[in-house]
């Protein structure tokens, strides 16, 4: 069983852990979206359109 001040630090640890998972999450999907945009307005010009959707941990790309 961990002491008190153990007990703290791994609290600790993991709350900061889980903060950076939300970090790299958020950072992704606001990748997805400027990627979306980016492809979006790339494509404009020639009457394309591209969505990129996320749900969970899957990807689709649909060109149309």
């Amino acid at each position: 069983m961990l002491a008190p001040v153990e007990h703290e630090i791994a609290g600790r640890f993991a709350h900061f852990a889980r903060d950076v998972g939300e970090l790299v999450e958020r950072l992704a999907d606001h990748t997805l979206e400027l990627a979306d945009i980016g492809l979006d307005r790339l494509l404009a010009g020639r009457r394309a359109g591209v969505a990129v959707a996320s749900w969970g941990s899957i990807f689709s790309l649909s060109i149309t």
